[in-house]
């Protein structure tokens, strides 16, 4: 009897918690554009960083772009940041960060952390913070590659 109560017990203690008591899932007020996840940034000599604000249809909640905040290792990086506007519509902040602000090598030294506050649809308060971080490389200049995108339809001449 006693070995049945310690053994129900430790299956009740060690059982995983339901699914409902997961995590919740992460907002995208802001999204990482560039550097891509894993690829080492080419330094030549800066680092171009890009994020986008998650404002409209699918996001959960709206981005307060005025609250935009970014740290590089721990130094105040937010004014080197320029807003990117879209129609009139501010979409998100791009900034070329130097050389003295970068560790060179072949470990992901450099750690870029990022927040913006804002508004989720109820109107409580929310943030996310993005850490990024990622190898970079002083490689030389390349040849520009140029994707052409098409949103909607191309018309042609006859």
């Amino acid at each position: 009897m006693n070995r049945a109560v310690t053994l129900l017990l430790c299956c009740a203690v060690f059982l995983p918690a339901p699914a409902s008591a997961a995590r919740a899932k992460a907002n995208q007020l802001l999204r990482v554009v560039e550097p891509a996840g894993r690829t080492v940034a080419s330094a030549h000599p800066f680092v171009n960083v890009e994020f986008r604000f998650g404002i409209g249809v699918g996001t959960e909640g709206t981005a307060d772009p005025a609250s935009f905040r970014a740290r590089l290792g721990g130094v105040n990086v937010t004014p080197l940041f320029a807003p990117i506007t879209e129609n009139g519509t501010l979409v998100g902040v791009r900034a070329a960060l130097g050389p003295a602000l970068l560790v060179l090598g072949s470990r992901r030294a450099n750690r870029l952390r990022a927040q913006v506050r804002g508004r989720n649809p109820k109107g409580r308060p929310i943030r996310d913070v993005d850490v990024l971080r990622f190898r970079a490389a002083d490689i030389p200049d390349e040849a520009p590659v140029a994707r052409a995108l098409a949103e909607s339809e191309v018309l042609l001449p006859d």
